[in-house]
């Protein structure tokens, strides 16, 4: 702001000056630990999705757009019932979120035509006033497909056993029984 004398002259110059060296400091550290976290964020391999509280997916990691094989672009503001498989999304999309509860739970995606299972850890955050859902899952996709298998091998060895006319029986080393069909449990008037 200019000073002057009485005449109107301009005789100087008043100005007043802060120290802001702390709020840069300060803004600089604040950057500097955003992009900590944006990092380990989109470096994570598991699976990282924030959802609104209408099931709007807000932000994904690069492990949740792999395994949703879905860009960014494409996934932010869609709603997480969009992977649901099919005859769930109905149900889902007329009522609340799936996703609202705080838990671990098993969630199927419908993803390209195949069904993809995640183990997945939900935490319902209130941040300004606006409630998220911060979900941090893991990929038993496989796990879930060799259970399948393993409960239909199962299923067929056993009916197979059983429908034989033969007695079937497995003995340990001293003679305790561990399993036998119908026919041999028959045979022994059990």
């Amino acid at each position: 702001q200019p000073l002057k004398d009485r005449d109107g002259e301009v005789v100087g110059v008043f100005g007043t000056a802060r120290d802001i060296t702390e709020r840069i400091e300060a803004e600089a550290a604040l950057r500097a630990s955003e992009a900590r976290l944006r990092t380990l964020f989109e470096e994570a391999l598991n699976p990282i999705m924030i959802v609104d509280d209408r099931g709007r997916y807000l932000d994904a990691n690069r492990s949740a757009l792999e395994f949703l094989e879905s860009e960014r672009e494409q996934l932010i503001g869609s709603v997480a019932w969009h992977f649901s498989p099919p005859g769930q999304a109905d149900r889902e999309s007329n009522g609340q979120p799936p996703l609202m509860g705080r838990g671990t739970i098993e969630t199927d995606y419908f993803v390209q035509g195949r069904t993809k299972t995640l183990l997945l850890n939900v935490v319902p955050l209130t941040i300004s006033d606006e409630m998220i859902v911060y979900c941090i899952g893991q990929d038993i996709t496989k796990r879930r497909e060799a259970e399948k298998a393993l409960q239909e091998s199962e299923q067929k060895y056993r009916s197979l056993v059983e429908s034989t006319e033969d007695s079937i029986y497995l003995v340990d080393q001293d003679c305790t029984y561990l399993f036998m069909n119908n026919r041999h449990l028959a045979k022994l008037d059990l």
